[in-house]
């Protein structure tokens, strides 16, 4: 039934649907090795391939490969450098079919009256033939982190790090285009005795994301373009936090707590083509959220 109300629907309605089974099988093979440069400082290489196969999917099987290098050091006692990057490409191993899904879900009684009502089989489908799901569309990822600590003191230590993520969709006209991360971080160790240590971060985190549509409400106005709109997410979160972690009776108690708090601003604009349906968007207003976190625990 359609739900508590309506009178049930009938094998040609387009409300008699199948909830299909979701389920896949992952095949994962990676290598990684280690070299020695010289002293302290190593030098890390690593490769992997994944195959993954799906039911009930626009894409039935993706195949995606990464490699990976990366270089860390301890030279010197009180100084830790390292570097790190990762580049993976996934790809569609048979062609994106969003009609497939479309044909599994709805009743081949509601597919053969639509076919005997003239509507071509390339019609049939619930979003546009153009849309790439973003968990199986083609996707170049590369990913870079580097990362300094050093202890100015005996009971110090100081840190530096940043990550950077970069999701490139090119093969989906419609969908989610792209996605870019940049992360700063710096943090402060001070552990003046064996059962006391106090801690302190700043983290800055900014994420750009673009995805983009097209608003259509028949197979004749899904193939026009004037109808595109896109949309672009930015999200600036800055985060402080501090904390202590205290040892009693030679450490077989420990008391931890930390404080943090994050404020975040997010931005979301839009671009629209000339169709009266999506022209002249309202931006949506800046949304601003503060959160304090409060954690105790004991062990």
């Amino acid at each position: 039934a359609r739900n508590d109300t309506l009178p049930r629907a009938t094998m040609t309605d387009s409300f008699a649907l199948y909830s299909e089974p979701y389920d896949y099988s992952q095949n994962l093979m990676t290598l990684d090795a280690v070299y020695r440069l010289f002293k302290g400082t190593n030098l890390k290489l690593g490769y992997a391939y994944e195959l993954m196969d799906r039911d009930a999917r626009e894409v039935l099987q993706t195949n995606e490969q990464t490699y990976k290098a990366g270089i860390k050091s301890n030279y010197f006692s009180s100084v830790s450098i390292g570097f790190d990057a990762m580049l993976a490409k996934r790809n569609e191993t048979d062609p994106y079919n969003s009609t497939r899904v479309f044909e599994e879900r709805h009743t081949q009684e509601y597919i053969n009256a639509q076919l005997a009502a003239g509507v071509p089989r390339s019609s049939l489908f619930s979003d546009s033939p153009l849309l790439r799901r973003f968990d199986v569309a083609d996707r170049e990822r590369q990913k870079y982190g580097t990362n300094l600590t050093f202890a100015p003191l005996a009971d110090t230590l100081v840190g530096f790090y940043y990550n950077y993520k970069n999701d490139e969709y090119g093969q989906s006209a419609l969908g989610l285009n792209s996605s870019e991360s940049h992360s700063f971080t710096t943090d402060v160790n001070y552990t003046p005795s064996e059962t006391t240590s106090y801690f302190a971060y700043f983290t800055h985190d900014e994420v750009f994301t673009q995805q983009s549509s097209r608003s259509f409400n028949s197979a004749a106005t899904s193939l026009l373009a004037t109808r595109n709109w896109i949309t672009n997410h930015n999200d600036d979160v800055n985060t402080v936090g501090l904390g202590v972690n205290r040892g009693f009776m030679r450490n077989k108690l420990k008391l931890a707590f930390d404080y943090s708090l994050s404020e975040s601003t997010t931005r979301i604009n839009f671009l629209t083509g000339t169709d009266a349906s999506v022209a002249n968007p309202a931006n949506m207003p800046d949304l601003n959220t503060l959160r304090h976190t409060f954690k105790f625990n004991s062990k």
